[in-house]
């Protein structure tokens, strides 16, 4: 089942959006921590969470990865071409758990990647598919 994640970071929110009788439908939500200098990353360090599309590139099971990124991490590949052109920098954006020693973190503390409890990080398991599953962040929603 093809699937989309929309996260906006005025609420911190990720929403899972997966195709239902031929049509895009809002699934699911979550709480989420992002970039402690909040959004529109620019360059390499600010900390920040960048805005645009983006896809997962990758799983990263948790027992690869230090206890910092929990049940596990899904890379997504930003820096991309559109970001380049505009000269952001950086690397290393995840969406991935959270420490074993907490439930969730908050509002504003990851180094730029939007992290979930490790609960929800688990629930996108097999909904999320490397290379195809379209990771959008917006700095906020408007539901029409």
């Amino acid at each position: 089942m093809p699937a989309a994640i929309v996260v906006d970071l005025e609420r911190y929110r990720l929403f899972l959006f997966e195709v239902e009788d031929g049509r895009f439908v809002r699934t699911r939500d979550f709480y989420v921590s992002i970039g402690k200098g909040g959004g529109d990353k620019r360059y390499e360090g600010d900390e920040k969470t960048p805005v645009g599309v983006y896809v997962v590139n990758e799983y990263l099971p948790g027992s690869r990865l230090p206890d910092m990124y929990g049940h596990g991490a899904s890379p997504i590949n930003y820096p991309n071409g559109w970001d380049r052109s505009l000269g952001r920098t950086g690397s290393g954006i995840w969406i991935h758990g959270t420490e074993s020693a907490n439930y969730s973190r908050p509002p504003l503390s990851s180094l730029g990647c939007v992290t979930l409890a490790n609960e929800d990080f688990r629930s996108l398991e097999g909904r999320v598919e490397v290379g195809k599953t379209p990771v959008i962040v917006s700095r906020g929603i408007t539901w029409v």
